[in-house]
């Protein structure tokens, strides 16, 4: 790759993390509006927790559409293409599995019978998190090599 292809990667790339940290920022957010409704049921509205959600839905269907075009070109720049990187793969993997946590959090009904529910969702987004840490980390380790 030239010069000039190596920084245009390290742009892209770039972006593609930026996006995917926000994922999963609010990913943690939202996992600490949940682990709050779970500690006290009784004084916590889960519309918060949905509200947050649904607005983090729409804008993950926006990001992902920047995502997919990103790694398009990433893929088209390079000849030796990560296999984590395929705008497919990475895509539901790591952004729409993200986007289905957040679409269950939003659908959770206000009943102390719910919890096991609540905690298994707790759990995932949890590991979802720990996900995105480690695909950010790798993002951030291609961003920074110079071939």
């Amino acid at each position: 790759m030239s010069e000039e292809e190596i920084r245009k990667k390290g742009c892209f790339l770039h972006v593609v993390r930026y996006d995917t940290s926000f994922i999963r920022n609010e990913l943690a957010k939202s996992l600490e509006f949940i682990q709050e409704y779970d500690v006290d049921q009784e004084s916590r509205e889960w519309n918060r927790i949905k509200e947050h959600a649904h607005v983090i839905i729409k804008e993950i269907e926006s990001r992902t559409n920047f995502i997919d075009r990103h790694l398009t070109i990433i893929k088209d720049l390079t000849k030796s293409h990560h296999p984590e990187l395929q705008p497919c793969a990475f895509i539901d993997k790591n952004i729409k599995y993200s986007g289905d946590l957040l679409a269950r959090a939003s659908r959770k009904k206000n009943s102390k019978s719910d919890n096991e529910e609540v905690v298994k969702l707790m759990s995932d987004i949890k590991n979802q998190i720990r996900r995105l840490d480690a695909v950010l980390q790798s993002l951030k380790e291609q961003e920074e090599e110079k071939s």
